[in-house]
């Protein structure tokens, strides 16, 4: 599944031509929506995630709003900070910032599952194709007897060890591209409200995942906290909220066990690693507690 970079505002092809503050002249408010999947809504019903409920939820409570989102499967810091920089504003972004009340931000995530993810297709088609179709269910039970036993299965024990280092490279790395994104947000727009989400553990069905992934998390949302008062911006914590959640029965990720389906059919299966709606949902509920 993949997304071109929008805007959903009423003239998309002609609007980013505009003077800067352009987008706010009728007076209405303009939110602007800057990320990956995850703020394009990858996973929920029909796309609807949290920066589509967000603007829905602002034209009840404020009247028209005009939206702006910049979001794209796959987006990485480095390409977003692109957006934000490039001369001639070859994405739109830089204006769509620049005349915005409200900016929200999610990012960094695909800076760790980019090289997650082509690690584990490698490991798929390596080890579980056989010619003629893809034995995605032995891998899942493999994985689990990893869990219980690495050891046990040596080959999936390499591909993660093979990945400690270029993921601890792009978690160290994250901090310097973050402050290079929001010092380019706050030039383009000192005064919007800028709401930043901090990026969630998708392993909960994993423990032994969970643990190898938190302190690279901490790489990405360590800075993201760090520097919210200095350049005037507020967090949604994501992480928190999705580590301190405790029911297994409605599940806020959609889990590893739904790669078989989506693999199979794509358009009809919840994606795995991504929020579910109650996950949409909650993360929203996070940006309008952050609201003035």
């Amino acid at each position: 599944m993949k997304h071109k970079w929008i805007s959903c505002l009423l003239i998309p092809v002609l609007i980013f031509s505009l003077p800067l503050g352009a987008l706010a002249a009728d007076g209405d408010m303009v939110y602007t929506a800057l990320g990956d999947s995850i703020a394009w809504g990858t996973g929920a019903t029909e796309d609807v995630g949290y920066t589509r409920l967000l603007h829905e939820h602002l034209e009840r409570s404020r009247g028209e709003v005009e939206f702006n989102l910049i979001a794209e499967d796959g987006v990485t810091s480095e390409m977003l900070l692109y957006a934000l920089s490039a001369p001639g504003d070859p994405e739109g972004a830089q204006a769509a910032v620049a005349g915005a009340d409200l900016v929200s931000i999610n990012i960094g995530g695909n800076d760790l599952l980019g090289p997650f993810n082509e690690a584990v297709s490698g490991l798929l088609w390596t080890h579980y194709f056989n010619g003629t179709y893809l034995a995605e269910g032995q891998m899942l039970w493999d994985l689990s007897q990893w869990e219980m036993n690495p050891a046990s299965q040596p080959h999936i024990t390499a591909v993660f060890e093979g990945l400690a280092g270029t993921l601890a490279a792009q978690s160290a790395a994250f901090g310097g591209k973050w402050l290079a994104i929001i010092g380019a947000v706050r030039m383009l727009n000192p005064g919007a409200q800028v709401l930043v989400t901090t990026v969630f553990n998708p392993f909960a069905f994993s423990p032994r995942l969970y643990e190898m992934a938190d302190p690279l998390l901490n790489g990405l949302n360590g800075p993201v906290r760090a520097f919210a008062k200095s350049y005037d911006y507020q967090v949604a914590d994501v992480y928190g909220a999705f580590s301190g959640y405790g029911n297994p029965r409605k599940t806020l990720v959609g889990g590893i066990e739904l790669l078989p389906g989506y693999l199979m059919d794509p358009e009809s299966w919840p994606v795995p690693l991504h929020p579910t709606d109650r996950g949409y949902r909650m993360i929203l509920n996070l940006h309008k507690d952050l609201l003035s």
